[in-house]
């Protein structure tokens, strides 16, 4: 696999900075560059041991990889990520599923096609390709990256799915601006008897939204709250967004006064949907609301 130097590369830690330690405070292993490299240059990954175990020496497993990968991609570092993710393959580490779809979602956020196809291929060779989670996050991953065609192909060859898979593949849709897709997508989930989960009923509301789609919004709405989902503030946020993109500002209010717990999207959404519609005093009263709140 043919994987480019990153255009960014991680500094030189110090005895403070050390990335990731392991459950162990007298084991510990950072990544940094060669001293002598400078910040722009290309030069090669270094590990630098840290620890001396009770005199014994200790080895990195996978765990200590994906702990890593984990961590920089919950901390928005894909770069990191990314360079990490190089050295493994180059170190020859056995890399597993969770790895691949870890990684997979960082191409996504970095909007790097060409790496996600040369990740695509490594999943290939390594036997993952059946893998549900591989599968999704490479759904996922051409979504993001407007590979809307390698999308639904991978969608096409998944053997099992799931509901993260149908609604990756959706909100992959809603994302693109391709509601119509978003859609039909939602209806033959529903077909293939797929429970929406409370994600899945947030997207195909804003695509129903931006569609003007509010008969059909109606229609999910009772879904929603035969489904018991009605009191997730995100699910209840969008709803609030439908209906006041759609002028009906009183069943928003119901929906708004309905949420047991608000956040401030759903203040903010409330008030622009009155003032959208011309609501302005109700507008003002439930800003002064939230602000006692």
């Amino acid at each position: 696999m043919i994987l480019r130097p990153s255009l960014r590369r991680l500094k030189i830690l110090g005895h403070s900075q050390i990335l990731v330690r392991t459950h162990y405070s007298v084991l510990s292993q950072a990544i940094a560059l060669d001293s002598d490299v400078s910040a722009e240059g290309a030069g090669p990954w270094k590990f630098y041991n840290a620890y001396e175990p009770f005199g014994e020496s200790s080895k990195w497993d996978i765990s200590h990889y994906n702990h890593m990968l984990f961590e920089c991609s919950r901390n928005n570092s894909y770069i990191e990520a990314l360079d990490l993710f190089k050295c493994m393959h180059r170190l020859g580490v056995l890399i597993e599923r969770s790895s691949f779809s870890c990684v997979l979602k960082v191409c996504g956020c970095l909007n790097d096609v060409a790496v996600g196809r040369q990740v695509h291929c490594q999943c290939i060779k390594a036997g993952l390709l059946d893998d549900v989670s591989v599968g999704t996050s490479l759904v996922d991953m051409y979504m993001k990256t407007k590979s809307i065609a390698d999308a639904e192909c991978m969608f096409g060859k998944m053997e099992e799915k799931n509901v993260v898979s149908w609604t990756s593949l959706l909100t992959g849709f809603a994302s693109n601006k391709l509601n119509d897709r978003a859609i039909e997508v939602f209806r033959m989930m529903l077909l293939d008897r797929i429970r929406p989960n409370p994600y899945t009923f947030s997207t195909i509301l804003g695509a129903l939204a931006d569609d003007g789609e509010v008969g059909k919004g109606a229609q999910v709405h009772a879904m929603i709250v035969k489904n018991g989902f009605e009191s997730t503030v995100y699910v209840a946020n969008s709803l609030i967004n439908m209906y006041s993109k759609s002028g009906m500002a009183r069943e928003a209010s119901a929906v708004f006064c309905g949420m047991e717990d608000r956040n401030a999207v759903s203040w903010n959404g409330m008030i622009a949907g009155l003032v959208t519609n011309r609501h302005d005093l109700e507008a003002l009263d439930v800003f002064y609301r939230m602000r006692l709140s």
